[in-house]
């Protein structure tokens, strides 16, 4: 294999460079200490091995995976194999010499009649010289000094060199048809670009992926020269095992993470005063971090913010770090009996019940209509399973009652509340009320006077039916209306 003078110079250019970087970083940028012992900031590439060499095979393809238009309809996947060398020149960039060595084939079964531009089928030798620069792109364990798994991408200048054979449309075997010579080699440019996958096995074996592809400028690698067809390409997809070559004790320079290794030199100059009045501030701020973390009733609220730090277990809060408190009467909804219906401390949040004059007028008599509009009432309120809160079915109903009520200035409503036995009679109680005063509280939105709507709670102390079945405890559960 021809190994070629233009890459013989860039290696040696890049070890010349190599070798002025690793003088000027030995003295390089330094800080010094109070004891005035001098320590490098960062001591470059120094502490690693930088160079390295793999071994790899795979699969040599007459296609690449961007498209294009190519001079036979069907390609083969066959064994490639070669040496890479590479010197890393920095943490994230390095320049690898890679030499292939493998052969491309493809036909044209699936053209009309198998025959394209007149041949039937191709092998070519191929012979690959190339130079990448090699980007080491993103690592997954970026915040260690070391990372395991490095993403790669190359582009560079290769030479390929090749040895084509065809059989034509009547099984005659033509070689090289541009040279008329079987055997005789022939060198193209070529564009190499690629990507890869590195794994790290141990300090000095690495697992290696990659898919290389190969823009060459010529169209007659595959010896078939068509003029309606773009330049030829190929492409290499490969795995191998790389080894580092160096001082067993020293590191490799790729798998190296500058940012944290600086960081940690930081770290360690922590007698430098500038660093310890940081220090100081870090502390201060984390103290303070620290109190608004605090939260000594567990609420979600910091006791900075905390207007109620002793607020009890499992009750839900406001911004201020206080329980709710629905109706605003200075009683929290947790303690609140009638959290809906603004009350008094002394009656656990309930209104006080006032005694009224008994006012004795004439009965009411309603309109088929307004009888109809009650017994909707009646019939189509729902509440929430063990709670006072009105379900939307409920809500065309009791509007119609709405408008009775202000439409007509001497009607007044009672609303009873009424619950089964099932549970403690002080709970059912509690909730009577509550359900009588949501609502006595809808209609008031409504636009009803508060004045016109008496609810009372009678829990579980008036059924009209057997508490012993689920009929009975059903038809008991109920909220009874009453114009007068």
């Amino acid at each position: 294999m021809k190994i070629h003078r233009f890459v013989i110079a860039v290696i040696v250019l890049g070890l010349a460079y190599s070798k002025i970087q690793a003088q000027d970083t030995a003295g390089g940028a330094t800080i010094t200490r109070t004891n005035q012992t001098k320590f490098p900031l960062f001591k470059g590439r120094l502490p690693y091995r930088t160079w390295s060499v793999s071994a790899h095979a795979g699969a040599l393809s007459p296609v690449v995976y961007t498209g294009g238009t190519n001079d036979f309809s069907k390609w083969d996947a066959n064994l490639g194999f070669g040496l890479n060398v590479r010197k890393q020149l920095a943490h994230s960039f390095g320049l690898e010499a890679s030499f292939t060595s493998g052969r491309l084939s493809g036909n044209n079964k699936d053209q009309l009649g198998g025959i394209a531009y007149g041949f039937k089928s191709f092998e070519t030798r191929i012979r690959l010289s190339s130079l990448m620069g090699v980007v080491n792109l993103a690592t997954v364990d970026f915040l260690r000094k070391e990372n395991w798994i490095n993403f790669l991408i190359k582009a560079g200048y290769s030479v390929t060199t090749y040895s084509n054979s065809l059989v034509d449309a009547n099984d005659q075997i033509i070689y090289n048809s541009n040279l008329g010579s079987k055997h005789q080699f022939t060198d193209k440019r070529s564009i190499p670009a690629g990507v890869g996958v590195k794994f790290k096995i141990s300090d000095h074996l690495n697992f290696d992926l990659g898919y290389n592809m190969y823009f060459v400028n010529s169209d007659d690698v595959d010896g078939a020269a068509v003029k309606s067809t773009s330049k030829d390409k190929y492409s290499y997809a490969y795995s191998g095992l790389e080894f580092s070559i160096g001082k067993y004790k020293k590191s490799t320079l790729d798998w190296a993470n500058p940012a944290a290794i600086m960081y940690d030199d930081l770290v360690l100059r922590n007698d430098s005063a500038a660093l310890i009045a940081l220090r100081k501030r870090v502390n201060t701020l984390e103290k303070e971090v620290d109190d608004l973390k605090c939260d000594s009733d567990n609420d979600g609220i910091g006791d900075l913010f905390d207007k109620c730090p002793d607020t009890p277990p499992g009750i839900t809060v406001s911004g201020s770090g206080c329980p709710l408190d629905t109706d605003q009467d200075s009683v929290y909804d947790y303690l609140d009996k009638c959290p809906l219906v603004k009350g008094t401390k002394a009656n656990n949040g309930c209104p006080e019940v006032e005694k009224v004059q008994t006012i004795t007028r004439p009965p009411i008599q309603l309109t088929p209509e307004e009888q109809k509009i009650l017994q909707d009432v009646f019939e189509n309120l729902e509440f929430a399973t063990g709670k006072w809160i009105i379900k939307a079915v409920s809500f065309p109903s009791l509007n119609k009652l709405a408008t009775l009520l202000i439409t007509k200035p001497n009607y007044s409503l009672k609303i009873s509340g009424h619950t089964d036995a099932v549970g403690s009679e002080k709970a059912n109680q509690t909730l009577s009320v509550n359900r009588a005063n949501a609502v006595k509280a809808y209609l008031v939105k409504r636009g009803v006077s508060k004045n016109k709507v008496e609810a009372r709670g009678y829990g579980e102390s008036q059924p009209i039916a057997d508490n012993d079945t689920e009929e009975g405890r059903q038809r008991n559960r109920r909220v009874e209306f009453n114009i007068f």
